[in-house]
């Protein structure tokens, strides 16, 4: 993920600070990655096996550990070694990650986002809750776009600023979150995330402060404006998405809706739902232009 801060000590202020939570779900992991290339195929953009593909934001690297073992050409890359040197400040109660994949993992400098991959590289790119942490959306945007190869894609899931819950603190609504009244009064309440068990409401609401120092939630006009910046074209696909969406809480939904319903079902859905951004590589077309 990206970040307001300068140094690595920065970032690490919030992570030391945070109650560890249990290790990631490998299966819904795996939902996830197979989630992503079924829907960039339904794009018209299939990732032939063995297709190179980069997860932008990798943690520790389970995704591309799972895209490894599905037969894909995967790497990933992350602004701290959350899989080395700076495993420690990872949020997780897990063993410290080891075998080949690790070598396919990179840190990011925090002075230039340089990606370590040359032009026109990888078949496919995705990310997975990095967004909402990204403050320089330019520079990421044509990073992002000069590894993909022409007429390639990535897919972007982040939270918006309508969705019911901010999925960091727990706490209801994302565009409030930015004001320490609020998050004071939910603390309060006794409102907690999955993180913060056995957090007296000081603690919380501290914590949920700075967490928001990391968080943004731009309105879609503002990351059309920031691409258009870059020179790259995006869309936002989520009733698209949410109509296909075979897992998770969205899908157990979608699939109690006759499918007649579904696309009315979709679009009522994505006004709270988290985005799905599609950017493209260069030679692309937008769906929407």
């Amino acid at each position: 993920m990206w970040n307001p801060f300068d140094s690595k000590s920065d970032l690490a202020k919030l992570q030391r600070r945070l109650t560890k939570s249990p290790p990631s779900d490998k299966e819904l992991i795996k939902q996830e990655v197979i989630a992503n290339l079924r829907f960039a195929e339904q794009l018209g953009h299939a990732v032939p096996m063995g297709g190179r593909i980069l997860d932008v934001g990798c943690g520790v690297g389970d995704s591309v550990a799972v895209l490894l073992d599905l037969g894909y050409d995967a790497y990933g890359i992350d602004v701290l070694e959350f899989w080395d040197a700076d495993f420690d400040w990872y949020w997780e109660e897990r063993e410290k990650p080891h075998g080949d994949y690790i070598k396919r993992l990179h840190a990011v400098p925090l002075s230039n986002y340089k990606f370590p991959f040359p032009d026109n590289h990888f078949n496919f790119a995705f990310s997975g809750q990095v967004f909402e942490h990204v403050f320089n959306y330019e520079e990421v945007f044509k990073e992002i776009t000069r590894v993909l190869k022409p007429n390639a894609l990535s897919i972007h899931r982040f939270p918006g600023p309508n969705q019911l819950v901010e999925s960091h603190t727990s706490v209801p609504f994302p565009v409030l979150c930015k004001f320490k009244p609020w998050l004071a009064m939910w603390a309060l309440a006794g409102k907690r995330s999955s993180r913060q068990g056995g957090f007296t409401w000081r603690e919380a609401l501290t914590t949920n402060i700075e967490t928001m120092q990391y968080c943004q939630y731009p309105t879609k006009t503002r990351l059309m404006r920031r691409a258009a910046d870059a020179q790259v074209r995006i869309d936002f696909l989520e009733a698209e998405e949410i109509k296909s969406r075979n897992f998770g809480r969205v899908g157990r939904i979608m699939r109690q809706i006759p499918a007649p319903m579904r696309g009315v079902a979709g679009r009522f859905l994505s006004v709270v739902a988290q985005r799905v951004m599609v950017l493209y590589g260069s030679q692309e077309h937008s769906l929407c232009g």
